[in-house]
């Protein structure tokens, strides 16, 4: 069990950027993660990080958000 399960949490997710991530612009992500790689990868591939509700709070505050996992 890891300390992300004994939490009560499926999965952890901290990611930072040198860019704030907007349509056609190419930012580089540093991404660490206990998700599974192909689901990362979907995620980068499908450009998720561009309309994620998840990413646009975080540039409204420095809290860390909790939730269900989708």
């Amino acid at each position: 069990m890891s300390i992300v399960t004994s939490l009560g949490f499926d999965g952890f997710m901290y990611a930072t950027t040198s860019f704030i991530p907007k349509p056609h612009n190419e930012a580089r992500m540093y991404v660490f993660t206990t998700l599974p790689r192909d689901w990362v990868i979907r995620y980068d591939q499908l450009a998720y990080v561009e309309c994620d509700p998840r990413v646009l709070y975080s540039f409204e505050s420095s809290l860390p958000l909790s939730g269900p996992s989708d």
